[in-house]
């Protein structure tokens, strides 16, 4: 039996339009020009990736500036408001009844991750959640975190089924060998037919899986 592994933010959770959001008004409040593409560029590098491609961009701010603002404005909302997507909790609990190691490879850092986790009644439902930064010291741009999760579930990539609504993310656990299932998001809809072609299979919810 395969071990699944799962993004969280646009995969488990409808989150990305909070980020997209924020990150477009923001760059628009100050007058900082980004690329069209910006949301795809900044998903998988965590709140420490994007803060510090947001100064590349000509942000007037230092990282932890830029963190310490992200977090006040995420904090609310994954702790609240924002909800599971359609099917996840009902196939995540099907899953876990069928036996399957359930693991989270994410660039959202813990304190934001864990509580909403905790809300919707998934995180006991996990054998492993992984921050990327914080726990791995890398990020889902980088091959070798692949090779390292599937370590640290003593197996290897090809035992692997990787989940994930990101481009970047999905071509690189490909390469490395995992299994990809690209998922659905609204933010990443104009690539679904790119992500369709480096990925083994596509779905629009969970409960085609």
């Amino acid at each position: 039996m395969k071990k699944l592994i799962f993004d969280f933010d646009g995969t488990l959770v409808d989150s990305m339009p909070v980020w997209s959001n924020f990150i477009l008004d923001y760059l628009n409040s100050i007058g900082v020009s980004y690329p069209d593409d910006i949301i795809k560029i900044v998903s998988p590098l965590g709140t420490r990736g994007a803060a510090e491609y947001l100064i590349t961009l000509g942000v007037d701010a230092t990282v932890e500036e830029l963190l310490q603002l992200m977090d006040s404005f995420a904090l609310k909302e994954y702790t609240y408001n924002i909800p599971a997507k359609t099917g996840v909790i009902n196939k995540l609990k099907e899953l876990k009844t069928k036996g399957y190691n359930l693991n989270i490879l994410t660039a959202c850092n813990h304190n934001l991750l864990d509580p909403c986790l905790k809300r919707l009644g998934l995180y006991d439902m996990f054998e492993n959640i992984w921050s990327c930064e914080e726990d791995m010291g890398m990020n889902k741009k980088n091959e070798d975190i692949y090779r390292l999760v599937s370590s640290k579930l003593d197996t290897v990539c090809e035992n692997c089924v990787f989940f994930d609504d990101n481009i970047g993310a999905l071509a690189t656990a490909h390469s490395a060998g995992m299994e990809t299932v690209g998922v659905y998001d609204a933010t990443s809809e104009e690539y679904i037919k790119d992500i369709c072609a480096i990925t083994d299979r596509y779905i629009y919810t969970f409960d085609e899986i």
